[in-house]
């Protein structure tokens, strides 16, 4: 399987290109994802009545910042 990705910040979307193959046979499939900044997150979930929101980048309570592998959103109504 080969794997080709691309950001599209215009759409705010992430898109990955899947090659599958098996033998001689090539299959291509395309994947989309939807990409949501931190800010909108945290936006959303306090439209949704959330009052405390902090995001952490490990389960160890590491603080969120730019270059983090993950983010964590604790979320508190």
């Amino acid at each position: 399987m080969l794997r080709s990705a691309r950001y599209l910040p215009e759409e705010g979307r992430a898109e990955t290109e899947y090659t599958l193959i098996q033998g001689d046979r090539n299959e291509k499939k395309v994947a989309s994802y939807r990409v949501y900044p931190y800010r909108e997150l945290t936006a959303l979930l306090r439209e949704a009545g959330f009052v405390r929101v902090e995001g952490v980048s490990s389960l160890t309570g590491e603080p969120f910042a730019w270059g983090s592998k993950g983010l964590y959103l604790i979320a508190t109504r």
